[in-house]
């Protein structure tokens, strides 16, 4: 790593790269001495030998498996948070992709309680989006699927 390149943490590695390139990214990390680790935070307030533990342990720990999860996970609060920032400002079409694409990114994965209730929330507000929008159609289709997800939930 270049000292004038600026230090990415392990939040914005994981959502960046891929599992291999993130295990190659903390050997790179871990090479260097504190001095450039604080050269390449560029003023963030953070300490470097508290870095250099965080990209051991993850190094060491971190499965593709885990890794996969993390960079789903993330990916779904971010769509989360474009979409309520959307919906915010009216921008009511552009919300519903990304609440969409939260939900196709859900349903891709091994579902758990924790993630089927954040499916129940995620069709809910996709639903009042379609019934803003006068698409009424689409918002009873949506409510039967939160119906559906909500059985699925209360019998487990």
């Amino acid at each position: 790593m270049k000292k004038d390149t600026e230090l990415k943490l392990p939040d914005q590695m994981l959502r960046e790269m891929q599992y291999e390139d993130f295990k190659a990214g903390c050997i790179n990390i871990l090479e260097l001495d504190n001095e450039e680790i604080e050269a390449s935070l560029r003023g963030r307030e953070c300490n470097p030998e508290d870095v250099r533990r965080q990209y051991k342990k993850l190094y060491e720990t971190i499965t593709p498996e885990e890794f996969n999860r993390q960079k789903k996970e993330y990916e779904v609060n971010s769509r989360i948070k474009q979409g309520n920032e959307l919906y915010k400002s009216k921008n009511l079409s552009e919300a519903l992709e990304q609440f969409n694409k939260a939900l196709d990114i859900l349903d891709s994965t091994k579902d758990d309680a924790e993630q089927e209730e954040l499916k129940v929330n995620l069709s809910n507000d996709t639903s009042f989006i379609y019934m803003e929008m006068k698409n009424y159609e689409m918002a009873i289709k949506v409510c039967n699927k939160v119906l559906y997800l909500t059985i699925r939930i209360d019998i487990s």
